[in-house]
């Protein structure tokens, strides 16, 4: 008998141990606008890394299981996977099985990881149609079937950025005087055809939108099964739409005129596109959360508060939808300027890129606030090395940190071969991945690597009584030991894993008396 009590507590054990390495679906919180856990009511808060495979030949980018438990190593827990549009529909109604599958499988594997997934449609400049872009159909990304764009018409591509250079078959080969222009590959944005594009789309010119919106539909009756699937990010990065690009286009009679002022693409282009998906996803997925960008992302316009008025569900959805963004300090952090352009301002202080950056994320900030949801920084980063590049890192964590938002980092691909990235002395940071309470402070002092965590321990009894989670790394950021305190004092009990340096604590009934308990590591002195 002795032997069998024995036996089912140890399987009890490892299946407790299975149950809780398995994500549960997070939702967000009306009130506080965090993300928790919709079946426990823990808390939780999301580190990660963006992947996505934006070359040739095609194919849906994924991580190898040592790649996955290097994620896990440095306390990362959630991927922003991209995923192509064209790669899914390779011809109107016609869906390419095996890459969908391979989608499906990988999402299972971190499910079974316990890692989180935010599915985003990444497209940069537009379509394969135009030089360098993938995202969406090239049957679906044709400008407007006038001779103005057609060949030796007034705006064919890719005017105006480089006059049209062909080979005999009529492909435009002159590509690199549109990806070497003044903003780098970006410079592709501002031609004729891509803005023409963009706004066929947002139009539903065609049936282009609901043939998107059917897209959609099948990726999210493909990923709702799985808990882990964090929420769908609808578009990366979406172009204003037919921004004028001349002087006699800017004109108000032209009903696309004041497309470059700021919130303007967001009210009216964005807000057709966003409302049209939600409506074709929430048909088969009501639960999961749809995160939306402004247009564009990441550039001149973030100097600006977002256009939106509410979520493309309204007010009713803020449980289930997230304000998406990207912060990008122009010239140092993207590489999008000019050789000139990058010199001049890859030479200006630490100081004003982090003068810039803070004005955009406080933007965000607000824009999230002023909508009563939830925020979620999903591209950020991508400096390359040095001081600049390591201030930019932790001036951007630290900032998600008071905001209490989410990141995925762009861009690091974990390599078995390279256990320490210059990256990750700034991505492994000491963070919250779940809390038995509302956290209210969350910060990790970069110099003299203090942690500090303020919440309020749950009011509900089951929530309570649940572990929390605390990603502390003694080989990334404490290479000689640390050390924590609690007020009031002996409200946690604490138990640490050297291998998983995951930090797990209970309340005791000290914790049940506190209004705020507050929690706090600090490097061991050095002999």
């Amino acid at each position: 008998m002795g032997n069998y009590r024995l036996i089912i507590a140890i399987l009890l054990f490892f299946i407790t141990e299975i149950i809780a390495s398995i994500p549960s679906k997070a939702k967000i919180d009306s009130s506080s606008r965090l993300y928790i856990e919709a079946e426990t009511g823990r808390y939780r808060i999301f580190h990660g890394l963006a992947l996505e495979n934006s070359g040739e030949p095609w194919y849906y980018a994924t991580y190898s299981s040592e790649q996955i438990k290097l994620l896990k190593q440095w306390g990362l827990n959630v991927v922003r996977s991209g995923f192509h549009w064209h790669m899914v529909e390779s011809s109107p109604g016609q869906y390419n099985e095996s890459y969908i599958q391979d989608v499906v499988d990988f999402v299972s594997t971190l499910n079974e990881s316990g890692v989180y997934v935010i599915m985003d449609m990444h497209q940069d400049l537009w379509s394969p149609l135009f030089c360098g872009g993938h995202g969406i159909p090239s049957f679906d990304a044709h400008p407007y079937n006038t001779s103005d764009y057609k060949r030796g018409g007034k705006k064919a591509y890719p005017l105006p950025v480089a006059e049209p250079k062909y080979d005999p078959s009529g492909n435009v080969i002159n590509c690199q005087d549109v990806l070497g222009g003044l903003f780098g590959w970006a410079t592709g944005y501002v031609t004729y055809s891509t803005g023409a594009a963009a706004q066929r789309l947002y139009d539903n010119d065609g049936g282009i939108l609901d043939r998107f919106g059917k897209f959609w539909q099948l990726i999210a009756s493909k990923l709702k099964q799985f808990p882990n699937v964090l929420g769908y990010e609808l578009l990366n990065e979406p172009w204003l739409g037919n921004v004028p690009l001349s002087a006699e286009e800017f004109v108000p009679v032209n009903p696309h005129w004041n497309l470059w002022f700021p919130g303007v693409a967001d009210k009216g282009n964005m807000k057709k596109l966003y409302e049209t998906l939600h409506s074709y996803i929430r048909e088969v997925d009501n639960d999961t959360i749809i995160f939306f960008e402004p247009a564009t992302g990441g550039n001149f316009l973030d100097g600006f508060h977002s256009g939106f008025e509410e979520g493309p569900g309204g007010p009713g959805y803020n449980d289930k939808q997230a304000l998406s963004y990207h912060v990008y300090c122009l010239g140092v952090d993207t590489k999008k300027a000019s050789t000139f352009l990058q010199e001049v301002i890859a030479n200006l202080s630490v100081a004003s890129c982090d003068l810039l950056d803070d004005f955009l994320y406080d933007n965000r900030r607000d824009d999230v606030q002023r909508l009563s949801m939830a925020g979620f920084l999903t591209e950020f980063g991508n400096a390359g090395r040095g001081y600049v590049a390591e201030d930019i890192i932790d001036f951007a964590t630290s900032k998600m940190d008071d905001f209490l938002h989410g990141w995925t980092y762009w861009y690091l691909t974990p390599d078995p071969n390279n256990l320490n990235p210059f990256e990750i002395k700034s991505l492994a940071r000491p963070y919250v991945h779940a809390l038995a309470g509302i956290p209210i402070k969350m910060n990790f002092d970069t110099n003299t690597r203090v942690f500090s965590l303020v919440y309020v321990p749950s009011d509900n009894e089951t929530t309570f009584a649940l572990q929390s989670e605390v990603f502390v790394s003694e080989y990334y950021q404490y290479p000689t030991g640390f050390e924590t305190t609690m007020v009031p004092a002996d409200s946690l009990k604490l138990t640490y894993d050297k291998t998983t340096y995951m930090m797990y604590w209970t309340h005791t009934t000290a914790a049940k008396l506190a209004t705020e308990i507050e929690f706090t590591i600090q490097p061991k002195p050095t002999a």
